[in-house]
């Protein structure tokens, strides 16, 4: 398997920019529950949330390519006016993230 240092693999990259199926947000099992690893590491404690300012280092760690700030609040508040995103939100955000990936 072909992938960055640190990063995801060319497989793993082609299923997400393809859609992948899976867990009814257009995950696999598998890179959910590593999505949901990586937004823990970023929420405060006592909170289920994360701030739109910490998105594009969680897309960074999830080894998604091309992340820019402008790129993700805007993607971001197509999603939500708010400042802090859920965990479903913050999915949502990650399906819409492939189109701009490809520009």
């Amino acid at each position: 398997q072909a992938c960055i240092e640190g990063g995801r693999s060319a497989e793993e990259v082609a299923a997400r920019l393809l859609g992948g199926g899976g867990e009814g947000r257009g995950f696999p099992p598998a890179e959910l529950a590593r999505m949901r690893q990586v937004f823990r590491r970023f929420k405060p404690p006592d909170t289920s949330e994360v701030a739109r300012e910490e998105l594009p280092e969680i897309f960074t760690q999830l080894g998604y390519f091309g992340v820019a700030e402008e790129g993700v609040r805007r993607i971001s508040q197509q999603v939500s006016q708010y400042s802090t995103f859920s965990f479903p939100e913050f999915c949502e955000v990650a399906e819409r993230f492939p189109a701009s990936e490809q520009e």
